[in-house]
């Protein structure tokens, strides 16, 4: 009887070593499965963060685009602005200065007919008081 429970046993035993070896592999496998997939999400979120990254990078580069465009036409407008007062003051000093210098000429023949009169008057009362001195000189000469 032995003889026969050891016959029967060295096939469960080769069974049991089959059944650990195809447990082992199953094992193995499964293990390679995860591996695979957990390499799989791995690459899925290294594709989805790059990919969010660049339009990250797309948005702030049309962002900087967009505001350095708007910088550019603002400065462009103010230079505009700046330049449009600059020549309007610049005629207005030009009138301002062309009224001054028609004040001045204004004010020098003023001046020069003044002149002109006071001389005429400064000769006149030369005149006058050469007479009245000559009409007093002769008026004194008699009655000494």
């Amino acid at each position: 009887m032995a003889s026969r429970q050891a016959r029967k046993s060295q096939p469960t035993a080769q069974a049991s070593e089959s059944e650990e070896e195809n447990s082992q592999q199953s094992s193995q496998e499964a293990d390679m499965h995860v591996l695979k997939a957990a390499r799989n999400v791995v690459s899925t979120m290294k594709n989805r963060r790059e990919s969010k990254r660049k339009a990250i990078e797309r948005d702030l580069k049309k962002r900087v685009a967009d505001i350095s465009a708007k910088l550019d036409a603002h400065f462009e407008s103010r230079k505009n602005r700046v330049t449009k007062l600059q020549h309007a003051q610049w005629a207005r000093l030009d009138a301002l200065n062309k009224k001054r210098e028609v004040i001045e000429a204004q004010i020098l023949s003023s001046m020069k007919a003044i002149e002109l009169q006071t001389t005429n008057i400064s000769s006149e009362l030369a005149a006058t008081y050469g007479g009245r001195i000559e009409e007093i000189e002769d008026g004194a000469s008699p009655r000494s």
